[in-house]
Formats: structure tokens, C-alpha cells, sequence
């Protein structure tokens, strides 16, 4: 699709921690349907205001909440870290995103963490350590992506 694509994901799962870490890096190529004239960095630009618009206003069918929102300064070009809890079936996950754009580059790095299982012993998880978890990777991400 014109993007160069990489992901990685690992879980801790020693209760009573559980928490789930996702790091995802797109490269966008020009593409004719971005804005702007068309470039890799319009595509990424479009991907990264994608991002936000959908945690901060998430489709009603996804079952997302409202993230709260925290820009980043001095992150690569633009960077925002987003706060989202879910309450379904008794449990509560907290989740912590972290979206960074650089040039045509947009890295995102998402940590979840159970605050609350219905069962299994996991909890409570603080959201600011996911808070510092997320933004430490994503910041490990963007240094070697200056590199």
C-alpha cells in the first residue's frame, strides 16, 4: 500500500501486573488520495491527524471511550500521548498511547494495563506509570529513528 511497516508487540503477564505493549512505525511513500500535494509527508501528516481525531471522537461502534488528551512538546514534529479506560465486563483496562510524526514517519506506541479483573488476580495498574511506560518507548523509537 506505499507504506513501509513495522511492528512489534510483547505482554507481561506476572500477576498481578498484565500489561500488553504495541510499538508500530509506518513510513508513508507519496500517494495521490493525501493531502496537500501528495507527498510522504502529507500522507503521514493525514495518518498522524487520523490518529488523534479517532481517539479523541472514537466511532460509536468501536466501543472506544474518549481519550484525554496531551500534546508533546518538542517529540518529533507533532506528538500527542492519549488516555483511554475501558470498562467492559467488569474489568477496566487503562490505555496509554503515544503518537509521534516526523517528516514522513509516524510512530505509535500503545500500552495497556488492567486496572481492575473481574478474575485472575491483575490490578489495580497506574496509569501514570503507563503514562511514563509509553512515552519512554516511543521516545527510545524516535532516537533510532533519527539515527
Amino acid at each position: 500500500d506505499g507504506t513501509l511497516d513495522s511492528q512489534c508487540d510483547w505482554t507481561l503477564d506476572a500477576r498481578p501486573i498484565y500489561r500488553v505493549l504495541q510499538l508500530d512505525i509506518l513510513a508513508y511513500s507519496p500517494n495521490g488520495l493525501a493531502s496537500g500535494d501528495g507527498s510522504a509527508t502529507f500522507a503521514a501528516i493525514d495518518a498522524y491527524a487520523q490518529a488523534l481525531a479517532s481517539r479523541q471522537d472514537p466511532a460509536a461502534a468501536t466501543g472506544a471511550p474518549r481519550a484525554q488528551i496531551t500534546t508533546v512538546p518538542g517529540l518529533g514534529t507533532a506528538a500527542f500521548t492519549a488516555t483511554q479506560v475501558y470498562q467492559v465486563g467488569g474489568a477496566i483496562t487503562d490505555v496509554v498511547s503515544t503518537v509521534i510524526r516526523y517528516r514522513n514517519v509516524v510512530i505509535t506506541v500503545v500500552l495497556n494495563g488492567l486496572d481492575h479483573s473481574n478474575r485472575g488476580g491483575y490490578g489495580p495498574e497506574s496509569i501514570s506509570q503507563l503514562s511514563a511506560g509509553s512515552l519512554a518507548v516511543a521516545r527510545a523509537a524516535f532516537a533510532k529513528l533519527q539515527k
